[in-house]
C-alpha cells in the first residue's frame, strides 16, 4: 500500500469536508441576515442574529460573530439574557483579540446590577489591578542611553547583558588602540564599532517596547477570556 498516497488523500477529504462545512455556516449566516431583514418585529431579528453569530462562531469568525451581537436590541430583554448575551459578545471579542470591547462587555453587566455582575466586578477588578502598566517608548530611549538600563526597563535582562559588553568591547577596543597610539584604526574602527552598538541598543531597546506591551496584552487577553469562560456554561 502506498502510505504516502492514502495520507495525502486523506488530508484532502478532510480539507473537503471541512470547506464544506465551513460553507454551510457561511449560507445560514447568510439566510440569517435576510430573516433580520424581513423580520416583522424586532424580537425576530434579535432571534435571527444571534444564530448568525452562532454561525459566525462556528466558523471561527469571532469578530463577525461579535458583530453580530452587538446589533442585537438589547432593550427588549430581562436584565439576566443581557447579560447572557453580553457575556457571549465578551466571549467572542475577546477570541478576535478585541481586549477592550471584552472589557466594555463586562462593565455593562457589571453596572446592570445582576448576580453575575456582582461576581464578575471582584474578580474584574483584581485582574485589573495585577495587569502591568505599558511600558514607555520615550523612558526607554533616554534609559538606553546608560546601557543596559534601557533593556532593563523591559525586563531584557540577557539582551542587556549582550549589549553593556559590546559596548564595552568596542570603547575598550576605542581606549587601547588609542593608548597603542594607532589613532585612525581606534577613532575610526571603534568609533564605527561603538556608533553601531550604542545607536542599536537604543533601537532595541525602543522595539522592546513594543513587544513587551504586545505580549502583556495577550497575557492579560487570555487571562480574560479565562474570567469570561468561567462564567459561561459549557456547549
Amino acid at each position: 500500500m502506498n502510505w504516502t498516497r492514502l495520507f495525502f488523500s486523506i488530508c484532502i477529504f478532510l480539507s473537503a469536508a471541512s470547506s464544506i462545512d465551513a460553507q454551510d455556516w457561511a449560507m445560514e449566516a447568510v439566510e440569517c441576515e435576510r430573516q433580520v431583514f424581513e423580520a416583522d418585529n424586532p424580537q425576530a431579528a434579535n432571534e435571527a442574529l444571534i444564530r448568525k453569530a452562532l454561525c459566525y462562531r462556528k466558523m471561527n469568525d469571532y469578530s463577525k460573530a461579535s458583530e453580530s451581537l452587538g446589533r442585537v436590541r438589547m432593550y427588549l430583554m430581562e436584565p439576566e439574557e443581557r447579560s447572557e448575551l453580553l457575556l457571549n459578545k465578551a466571549l467572542c471579542s475577546a477570541k478576535a483579540q478585541n481586549t477592550e470591547d471584552a472589557l466594555s462587555c463586562l462593565e455593562q453587566i457589571i453596572a446592570s446590577g445582576t448576580e453575575v455582575g456582582a461576581e464578575l466586578k471582584s474578580q474584574l477588578d483584581e485582574l485589573q489591578n495585577s495587569r502591568p502598566a505599558p511600558k514607555s517608548e520615550d523612558k526607554a530611549m533616554l534609559l538606553s542611553m546608560l546601557p543596559p538600563l534601557g533593556h532593563c526597563y523591559t525586563e531584557n535582562y540577557k539582551e542587556g547583558a549582550v549589549s553593556l559588553a559590546l559596548n564595552a568591547l568596542a570603547a575598550g577596543w576605542t581606549l587601547w588602540q588609542c593608548l597603542e597610539g594607532c589613532w585612525i584604526s581606534g577613532l575610526l574602527g571603534g568609533g564605527i564599532a561603538l556608533n553601531y552598538t550604542y545607536m542599536g541598543g537604543i533601537g532595541e531597546s525602543i522595539a522592546l517596547v513594543g513587544k513587551y506591551n504586545d505580549e502583556q496584552k495577550l497575557l492579560f487577553n487570555e487571562a480574560l477570556l479565562a474570567l469570561i469562560c468561567a462564567h459561561i456554561p459549557a456547549e
